[in-house]
């Protein structure tokens, strides 16, 4: 595994972390983990974990 997809992996697991635990918006936890764009994060997230947020 490569630095740039052990560093993704990490912020994977971060916002799918913030999505079970928290009732913020999909926005403040995209901003949160490092992305501008809540519908990217929402695209590597169902890549990622091969199921789909519920927010």
């Amino acid at each position: 595994m490569s630095p740039g997809q052990a560093y993704m992996k990490i912020r994977m697991e971060r916002a799918k972390n913030l999505l079970i635990q928290t009732r913020s918006p999909m926005i403040e936890i995209a901003l949160d983990v490092g992305f501008d764009d809540p519908s990217h994060l929402r695209g590597l997230l169902n890549a990622f974990t091969e199921k789909r947020p519920r927010r």
